[in-house]
């Protein structure tokens, strides 16, 4: 073969990233391949249905000033037209903990939600359904639901029969005892209540994770709540903090018999998740998340959510422990959407990851949440974010997040970061030298096994509500 002649077979030795086909052209266009040459289009959701990855949750991460703020703000913006256009509108919730999605929010017709200590707006983190749905209702009652409420829809790669626990059009026996159905049912609402009680009092007491004895009291004291005659999974009759307390404050020997335990055991055991409890509604959570939601939020009736937890910033303990009740809160919230398909965007998510008790909440979820249809977008500034530095449970909890994730989006990273990323993600070597290199708004993604370098085109209009840099900087 003449000397300026080759194939790609040898040719790929001049390129240190091998040389790609392009992606399909699915979803909408947000920049060039520099590997593949051509127009790069992606969207998280038509990825899963076509195969290319396994998980439906993508991580977005790169160096403060390079843009990976902009490039979520913008594949939101264009996803959310073409789905307008294709006619599958997808339902959108972002906690951002900074106040910088609200622009975005406002022009896509969102809800946008500002919390406030010792404010007016308030959810629930015990809510577990939309509305007011009777979950557990007497023995001699019928069971009745919110009418016109909806099971969850399975994502297209899911069993169409796959049954939502939250589901309001079960049908009970009007008598007697309550049937397995709605026993299931009830077992798998307090479990999800416990699970978020378990997490914001492990963040309380500054504890990767609580007791099994403490866990298996707060299980006990969710299950009570939820059975008790009239109460709802949402609403205003749905179990508060307020209730926790109360069972806290005063256990009765029938709740010892229950946890197999002394009544003078049990109150040692409940007196450090007691005052944990009240000051999370005395302090942390006053006026945010200490009883019932507040009604009239137009959420439900809106395309999609911002939670603007910027009030809170300056306090770092108070937005951890409301970011873990607003996703509680938020989980109900997207059980109960019509639309197909749900998005979740996490902001600035080291906030979140510098805890292994909330990193272990954000992956049980992201676990659970492709059975009703929904993916994950997490933003954070380096991959060393998810190594919490807690011992080996928290790290492990932050690869199992990791490991869920089938999409990875790498900006620029800082020079003490790179290293990390080789070892720990998979890169090679020449992959991981170029991240420290990259201007802003190229980024390196790893879809499955599909590798793109691809420079990001922010629009003139974008940037009305993309650009993070206002206070510092003109743009013209």
């Amino acid at each position: 073969m003449p000397w300026d002649i080759a194939t790609t077979a040898h040719l790929c030795a001049l390129s240190p990233l091998p040389i790609e086909t392009a992606l399909p052209p699915t979803g909408p266009l947000l920049g060039t391949d520099r590997l593949a040459g051509g127009a790069f289009h992606f969207d998280l959701i038509a990825a899963y249905e076509a195969g290319l990855i396994q998980g439906p949750n993508m991580l977005i991460s790169g160096a403060g000033a390079h843009g990976k703020s902009a490039l979520a703000k913008a594949y939101l913006h264009r996803t959310t037209a073409l789905t307008a256009l294709t006619g599958r509108p997808r339902w959108t919730a972002v906690i951002d903990p900074k106040g910088e999605w609200t622009a975005l929010g406002h022009q896509l017709g969102y809800a946008v939600l500002c919390f406030q200590p010792g404010g007016t707006l308030r959810v629930n983190p015990l809510d577990t359904t939309p509305g007011g749905m009777t979950i557990a209702a007497p023995a001699t009652t019928r069971h009745t639901t919110r009418p016109g409420a909806a099971r969850p829809p399975a994502t297209p790669r899911t069993s169409a029969t796959t049954r939502s626990a939250t589901s309001a059009t079960h049908h009970h026996a009007p008598t007697g005892q309550p049937d397995d159905e709605t026993r299931d049912e009830v077992a798998d609402v307090a479990a999800r209540r416990a699970a978020v009680l378990e997490t914001l009092l492990a963040i309380a007491l500054d504890r990767p994770a609580l007791d099994p004895s403490q866990q298996r009291l707060l299980v006990e004291t969710a299950r009570r709540l939820t059975t008790r005659p009239g109460a709802a999974a949402s609403g205003p009759n749905a179990p508060t903090l307020h209730d926790v307390r109360g069972v806290l404050a005063q256990p009765d020997q029938t709740l010892a018999d229950d946890l197999d335990t002394t009544l003078d055991e049990l109150l040692d055991r409940r007196r450090p998740l007691l005052d944990a409890t009240v000051a999370l509604l005395e302090h942390d959570l006053r006026g945010i998340c200490d009883g019932p939601t507040s009604a009239g939020l137009t959420w439900h009736t809106a395309p999609g959510l911002i939670l603007d937890l910027s009030a809170l910033l300056t306090q770092p303990r108070t937005l951890k422990l409301v970011l873990t009740a607003a996703t509680g809160w938020l989980a109900a919230v997207m059980y109960g959407q019509p639309a197909a398909h749900k998005v979740t965007i996490v902001d600035e998510a080291w906030i979140a990851l510098d805890d292994p008790a909330i990193t272990r909440h954000l992956h049980n979820q992201w676990r659970l949440g492709r059975q009703f249809g929904q993916v994950n977008i997490l933003i954070t500034h380096a991959i060393a974010d998810l190594h919490t530095g807690t011992g080996r449970s928290g790290t492990s909890t932050a690869e199992g997040l990791l490991n869920t994730t089938s999409v990875r989006v790498y900006l620029h990273q800082n020079p003490e970061h790179v290293g990390r990323l080789l070892t720990d993600m998979g890169l090679t070597r020449r992959q991981a030298a170029l991240l420290d290199q990259l201007p802003p708004f190229t980024a390196l993604w790893q879809i499955g096994t599909h590798t793109a370098l691809v420079d990001h085109h922010i629009t003139p209009d974008e940037w009305t509500f993309a650009d993070t840099d206002t206070a510092m900087t003109t743009r013209t």
